[in-house]
């Protein structure tokens, strides 16, 4: 871990002090719902990288229709209103505080950025006008002042190797909990008048979450995880906070044979009757569906389930107004339920949000996002700051790959569940064929009428010459690491070899092949014109030329660079340089010939430091732009031209819009010719690493002041947009 966190600042450091080509230009948005508030006839939503409002007040139809939006890069892990505030926890993004008073056009009041680097920021509690953030290594304490806020300390620190995510505040106690494998794994009470710590309540499982004090008494509500499927809910009486004792527990079945966990998330406490939000929870004797689990907790010796409450299937939070109950879902986006009868709930629908980014892929002026349990979208991408969605696939069946045939035509899609090949129209959408089987669960490279698909020890040839029917052609047994196409030449590495084979036409001959000694193995790669890249274990990145001597060729090993921070998750290549992509810290972009960094963007990173089962999930280049694709941050589209902003394709027209003065120091004014009023107008600005650090309406007015004394040196990109065009674009550079 903590070499990890060196490597990160390191890579932070030298990025800030390098020249930054790659620029963030938009990205998709939505996902499946993870967090969700209620606040005055609104919902808001954490779905994925977005914020969102719906309005579900009086005369509202399900499903609901989002009325405002804004994307963060990380994750949306956590939300709490307070007063007419919403406070978003959003991972490696830190803390926002919004002003909600219209809860239809949020304003950014201010943001706390993680207190160190790489740090994730998990939960958060409040103490009059304090605010305690968990921030996986450390409880931070923030003073807010309204507008504005100062650090005050940090609280508290959990033991070597261990994790806070999850913390509450009751009168002058603290509560948190603590992941950690050395066996200091429970419940946290610490006096916040002295910080003093008062007792530790030690729990078997190897997952803690949150925790809820009780609102008339003295309980704490602890949710937590086992060491099996299945989650664990208890209650602890914390009269004495220095001898707090267990009043009540209960065990959440989870999804059988290890499919999905149930974990207990999230609760919300009403007048003491709590709401768990149970992840893959389930009710005995229904094995079809999840739960939200009721409890009454208003006798501290009688807490008991009151009832299970629908929650479609995976699920992390919940909020309950009056008689409706609004569940925050994976499968199902937005879940409401009629709980006027909590012994007999009524289910009225699900509003869609969106599923989790796993792959994405580009032709021509359009983008295929495959979302896993959500189908896939298809994208308007011709002018790449401006993405509009076109149409939306919902067929089910876990979509893990979604890619264009070479002349744009169809979309084709592998998926977990029956037909594993799926051919569709791009222009419609409707399918065409279909393959029954598993066909692929690693790479999928479409070339020509072919597509070269791993299948565990396999490669996978399927002929879609014929779209109404594909065919595995041809299976050949191998170990694949990674594969690349380019110039009619399929690149595979494994442990013991690079193996270049000739695939044009119906072509599929071996033409060279490089040998890994004994302790190297051939890894990640990348290839553009004659050039490949490859990462081998022990040794580097190691560039290669193919060349041709009259149909002899060779793969010629020309330059090997160390990498400080190990083997890329992904690698991609154009020819305004070479990218690598790290779950833990961030998208890099280099000279292909020297490797001098150019670039770089922190992309929204893993998922809270647990693991690195989410974050990137693929990279790749086309029509001279960067697709990123994460798994909660959706996909995005850089940039690595340094010209970008001066090419003909995005040559702003002549709008009466000018920014003064540039460079700046604490003000920057916009100034619009009265000819040139705009009807719906929107300034958004944006750091060089791509970051939002604003986005508000512009009034009908010609002339705007923006503070930026706050914002820090470097370069900030502000775009101006009407009715979700984009009219201008200009580079600034704060002093």
């Amino acid at each position: 871990m903590r070499n990890i966190l060196i490597l990160l600042f390191v890579s932070f450091y030298f990025s800030a002090l390098s020249q930054n080509n790659l620029q963030f230009l938009s990205a998709t948005t939505g996902a499946a719902c993870q967090s969700i508030k209620y606040y005055n006839n609104y919902v808001f939503t954490g779905t994925g990288s977005t914020l969102r409002s719906y309005y579900v007040g009086a005369g509202h139809t399900t499903p609901y229709q989002y009325v405002f939006e804004y994307r963060y890069i990380s994750q949306i892990i956590r939300m709490t209103v307070k007063d007419h505030y919403l406070y978003v926890a959003a991972n490696y993004d830190g803390m926002t505080k919004w002003d909600i008073s219209n809860p239809a056009l949020p304003v950014k009041v201010f943001e706390i950025l993680p207190d160190s680097t790489g740090m994730s920021t998990q939960a958060m509690a409040f103490k009059g006008d304090t605010i305690f953030l968990a921030q996986f290594s450390k409880v931070c304490a923030y003073k807010d002042l309204g507008n504005s806020f100062l650090k005050i300390s940090n609280v508290c620190f959990p033991p070597l190797f261990g994790s806070i995510n999850g913390i509450d505040i009751k009168d002058n106690l603290l509560a948190y909990t603590v992941t950690q494998v050395g066996g200091q794994n429970g419940v946290y009470i610490r006096d916040l008048n002295n910080n003093v710590l008062l007792s530790f309540y030690q729990v078997g499982g190897f997952l803690m979450e949150n925790v809820i004090w009780g609102i008339n008494n003295n309980l704490l509500h602890v949710m937590a995880g086992t060491n099996t499927v299945e989650g664990y809910f208890f209650t602890l009486d914390v009269s004495n906070p220095a001898l707090p004792s267990k009043v009540f527990e209960d065990t959440v079945l989870g999804v059988p044979y290890g499919l999905a966990m149930a974990l207990p998330y999230n609760a919300e406490n009403h007048n003491d009757t709590i709401y768990v939000a149970n992840w893959g929870g389930m009710k005995p004797g229904d094995l079809t569906t999840c739960y939200i689990r009721v409890y009454d907790a208003s006798d501290t010796s009688d807490v008991h389930l009151i009832n299970y409450l629908p929650a479609g299937l995976w699920h992390f939070d919940m909020t309950v107004h009056n008689t409706k109950m609004y569940v925050a879902s994976e499968w199902y986006g937005i879940k409401t339920v009629d709980v006027s009868d909590m012994m007999n709930p009524v289910d009225e629908g699900n509003t869609l949000t969106g599923g989790w980014n796993i792959s994405s892929d580009a032709w021509g002026n359009y983008l295929a996002v495959a979302n896993e349990g959500y189908g896939f979208k298809l994208y308007n991408i011709s002018d790449p700051q401006n993405i509009q969605l076109i149409k939306v696939k919902n067929d089910p069946g876990f979509c893990f790959n979604a890619c264009f045939s070479h002349d744009g035509q169809y979309i084709y899609t592998t998926n977990l569940t029956y037909q594993g090949l799926r051919v569709y129209r791009s222009d419609s959408l409707i399918q065409t064929g279909f393959i029954q089987a598993a066909v692929c669960n690693g790479r999928f490279l479409v070339h020509g009428n072919r597509i070269f698909s791993k299948l565990d020890n396999k490669l996978n040839i399927i002929d879609v010459s014929n779209p109404y029917a594909p065919v595995v052609s041809s299976s050949v047994t191998m170990t694949i690491n990674d594969m690349a196409l380019g110039n009619d030449k399929l690149f595979i590495s494994n442990n013991d070899s690079i193996m270049i084979y000739d695939v044009s036409g119906s072509n599929f001959n071996i033409v060279a092949l490089v040998s890994m000694p004994f302790n190297q193995d051939a890894k990640m790669m990348a290839a553009y014109g004659n050039e490949l890249f490859v990462f081998v274990t022990n040794k580097g990145l190691v560039k290669y030329i193919l060349n041709n001597n009259g149909g002899n060729y060779s793969l010629v090993e020309d330059n090997t660079f160390a990498l400080s921070m190990g083997p890329p998750t992904f690698m991609a290549v154009d020819s305004f340089g070479l990218y690598m992509a790290y779950r833990k810290n961030g998208l890099f972009q280099y000279n292909r010939n020297t490797l001098s960094q150019t670039g770089f963007y922190r992309t929204g990173l893993d998922y809270r430091k647990y693991t690195d089962m989410y974050g990137v999930q693929n990279l790749f280049c086309k029509n001279s732009l960067v697709f990123l694709v994460e798994y909660f941050s959706q996909t995005s589209i850089l940039s690595g031209n340094p010209n970008f902003a001066t090419i003909s394709t995005f040559e702003q027209k002549k709008t009466g819009i000018s920014f003064y003065p540039n460079p700046a120091k604490d003000f920057i004014t916009i100034k619009i010719g009265a000819q040139n009023l705009f009807s719906n107008a929107y300034l958004t600005v944006h750091s060089a690493q791509g970051k939002l650090i604003l986005r508000k309406p512009l009034q009908n007015t010609t002339e705007t002041e923006i503070d930026i004394s706050r914002w820090g040196t470097g370069v900030y990109f502000f775009s101006i947009s009407d009715n979700n065009r984009i009219v201008k674009v200009e580079k600034i550079i704060v002093e």
